[in-house]
């Protein structure tokens, strides 16, 4: 019960932010550079027939009654037609595909983030003043430093046309349908979800988790410090249990606690990282979409992309807070 207090009272907080967003949002797109209606009726157009198009598209209107019907439609699921960048296309079509493959690349990175970043500082800490840990912390601090813009054509030069190892650009789906066989040799009736990684994955999903990596890391290693330190493991040792045994009980519970807030920045990474990724390996994702349609001046997509990436966002906050107090006992919702 408590919860559900305190997700309406969350979800009430969040909800005007998420409109004022939209509204700043919205005022900065429809008064920004450049004309997507003209783009749209081509250079050799009349007066006439943009301002006809401009009339088709209700962009003459006032400009709280655009946000009023888009925000409308906005909230049953319609985000409107893309203006220039596919003129007439429903942005519902253009999204959902390139959401779905900014997510598994997304979710991949993610995955390699955590699963090297938190062993990592884990032993950077167990380490402490020893050889290891200005090791670990020194090449940590190498990736962290590089922007991704710099941090792809590097992973491109040693892998690419260094050792030959993986293709320079290009995307192939890693989970698809597929009809597998079964026990005597014959293809299923009905398809079944397949994992099958490519070789194309293997570049942007180093761009895209190398500096998460490098961050998750150092955070867990202060985590995993500061607890270390605390006087219930100095008892724990004092006792004579195994580090392992002081390591599994006492550190990690109380040490990962609040690693949902490094989530939080790794997804953050992760969705930063997607426009430059994406827009370089020639990944069809929405980071791509997203720069693509900037350069279109496609107003409308590019609203729906920035709120949908804001909506996630709270979201994510709001799950972070109630796994807070699921886990930790001492916060209250």
């Amino acid at each position: 019960m408590a919860t559900l207090k305190y997700l309406a009272r969350k979800t009430c907080v969040l909800i005007p932010i998420f409109i004022l967003t939209s509204l700043f949002i919205f005022i900065l797109l429809r008064y920004g550079p450049g004309d997507p209606v003209a783009i749209r009726a081509g250079q050799r157009a009349s007066e006439e027939t943009v301002e006809q198009i401009r009339h088709e598209l209700g962009l003459d209107r006032p400009v709280y009654v655009q946000y009023g019907e888009y925000m409308s439609g906005f909230f049953r699921g319609d985000f409107g037609e893309s203006i220039s960048k596919y003129p007439g296309v429903k942005i519902n079509k253009i999204i959902l595909p390139k959401i779905w493959v900014s997510a598994q690349l997304g979710l991949f990175a993610l995955l390699l983030t955590f699963s090297l970043g938190i062993p990592l500082g884990i032993l950077s800490a167990l380490a402490h003043r020893k050889w290891l840990d200005p090791l670990i912390i020194s090449s940590l601090l190498f990736f962290a430093s590089i922007p991704v813009l710099i941090l792809i054509p590097i992973l491109q030069y040693i892998l690419v046309l260094k050792l030959h190892l993986v293709p320079a650009s290009g995307w192939s789906p890693i989970f698809s349908l597929h009809h597998l066989p079964d026990s005597f040799g014959a293809a299923s009736k009905f398809p079944l979800p397949w994992l099958a990684p490519p070789k194309t994955i293997i570049l942007p999903l180093l761009a895209l988790s190398l500096p998460g990596l490098a961050g998750t890391a150092r955070f867990v290693r202060i985590l995993v410090l500061g607890v270390l330190d605390q006087d219930y493991v100095r008892t724990a040792k004092a006792k004579g249990l195994s580090e392992f045994i002081i390591l599994r009980r006492h550190v990690m519970p109380n040490a990962l606690l609040p690693l949902s807030t490094a989530i939080l920045l790794a997804l953050a990474g992760v969705a930063e990282g997607a426009f430059f990724t994406e827009t370089l390996y020639g990944i069809p994702g929405i980071g791509r979409l997203s720069v693509e349609s900037v350069f279109a001046r496609d107003y409308d997509m590019i609203m729906a992309i920035s709120l949908l990436a804001f909506g996630i966002f709270l979201i994510a906050m709001l799950l972070r807070d109630v796994m807070y107090g699921f886990l930790d006992p001492r916060v209250k919702l």
